[in-house]
């Protein structure tokens, strides 16, 4: 449920109360590229293999962002905690360890981009966990990760 103080404009005087769109709805208020997946090539036997996205604050609000994974410390991004400023964009360097092929079970690897939507009056410049907990704007973005033999 959102706050109604976070999304009011303002009041008529004829009592009609106007209110943004919630930017919960807004599917674009981070914008991911790649969209959908990320491919890695063999050989696996490199101690880094590191493909680079680009994610963008495309909304009307400071974001905080963390990336968190399934196969860590296997596939890590760096940086993997952040705030975006309104229109900031940022590269994440995703990067997979060294592995044996046949040793891992990889079909289900993935990343996952949490980020919130800070309210305006909300200044800090330094990132905190703190800032998901008690968020109505909290939202999840998957990036599956294949491999190529």
């Amino acid at each position: 449920m959102q706050s109604n103080s976070f999304y009011n404009l303002k009041s008529e005087s004829d009592g009609f109360n106007s209110r943004a769109v919630s930017p919960g709805n807004n599917l674009n208020d981070m914008l991911f590229r790649p969209t959908e997946k990320l491919v890695f090539n063999a050989p696996f036997d490199y101690d880094n293999l590191t493909y680079h996205m680009k994610i963008t604050n495309n909304s009307h609000h400071r974001i905080a962002y963390a990336v968190k994974g399934n196969a860590v410390p296997r596939v890590m991004a760096n940086p993997a905690f952040g705030i975006l400023e309104l229109g900031e964009e940022r590269i994440v360097a995703v990067s997979v360890q060294k592995f044996a092929w046949n040793d891992i079970d990889f079909h289900k690897d993935r990343i996952a981009f949490d980020y919130v939507l800070l309210p305006d009056d909300n200044k800090d410049k330094d990132f905190s966990m703190g800032m998901f907990q008690h968020s109505d704007t909290k939202r999840r973005k998957n990036i599956r990760i294949e491999y190529n033999p």
